[in-house]
């Protein structure tokens, strides 16, 4: 059977499947809210199915929109890695093509990008095995990720050691949250360090969600339907009303982060340089 989609469709399903909210959704596919509903309620009568429930403030995918959602990150994943190729054989050596995890990314990336001056550089943000695969692959020049080991394809350089915080909304339950929210495609051993981190203090062994951003995981805190770990840089930098932050020990939880490239990438000028812009720590007031 052929089932017809609109690759717009895909996208509204993929977005909406990753903030969980309306609202949020809307503003990132810059369109009004009656939008997102109504072409969502569309689709679901057109494809016979729910995509979507809401539970509490959430628009909470079905199981049914998961390989939707999934398709349109793929699709979307797919042609920024067609326009960067693309660009690089037009340019030859004066790109670089660089991999930074997101919690980094937010913090550090805008001032990596300034300290290549004439040369530019295109950002791909993910997760650390993702990037590293990527390098390896050839599809990215340098990368910037966390509890990656070096191999005989991998040089890897430590540059900085990385704080964390506990972020919950500043308006909390009588009953701990025993919900934990983190960016999807999570280190599976930071993800186990901060179940741990999170049941010493409810007393109770959190599910994980997992979002596809920070600004997903942050409105999701806020709501007060989950807690978060996140770099102490990164929650420094925001908007910190309706949240309360305390820090987390660095001897339960740090992580060390680390450049890498391909063994066979004879880039050593930008080599040193991204491993210089890469260990100053982000200063906030």
């Amino acid at each position: 059977m052929s089932i017809k989609i609109d690759l717009k469709d895909i996208r509204f399903v993929s977005i909406l499947a990753e903030v969980q909210s309306v609202t949020i959704a809307a503003d990132k596919l810059g369109c009004v809210q009656s939008n997102v509903s109504n072409r969502i309620k569309r689709l679901e009568r057109d494809l016979g199915f729910v995509l979507f429930t809401r539970e509490g403030g959430r628009m909470v995918a079905s199981p049914a929109a998961e390989p939707i959602a999934k398709a349109g990150s793929v699709i979307e994943t797919t042609i920024q890695d067609a326009l960067i190729e693309a660009r690089h054989r037009s340019m030859g050596s004066t790109i670089i093509r660089l991999g930074v995890m997101e919690s980094f990314a937010a913090t550090h990336l805008a001032r990596i990008m300034k300290g290549f001056p004439g040369i530019e550089v295109l950002p791909f943000t993910g997760p650390s095995v993702e990037i590293a695969s990527r390098i390896r692959r050839n599809q990215l020049d340098f990368g910037v990720v966390a509890h990656v080991v070096p191999t005989s394809e991998l040089q890897v350089a430590t540059v900085l050691n990385q704080e964390f915080m506990i972020a919950e909304a500043r308006e909390t339950p009588k009953t701990p949250v025993a919900r934990v929210a983190a960016l999807r495609g999570i280190d599976p051993l930071l993800r186990s360090q901060i179940i741990e981190i999170v049941a010493r203090q409810t007393g109770r062994i959190p599910t994980v969600n997992e979002l596809g951003s920070l600004d997903a995981i942050v409105n999701m805190v806020r709501s007060g339907l989950a807690c978060a770990v996140l770099p102490a840089s990164f929650l420094k930098s925001i908007n910190q009303d309706e949240l309360s932050i305390s820090p987390v020990p660095s001897d339960q939880l740090s992580q060390s982060i680390s450049c890498i490239r391909h063994v066979d990438n004879t880039m050593d000028s930008a080599w040193d340089t991204l491993s210089a812009l890469a260990g100053e720590d982000a200063q906030f007031s």
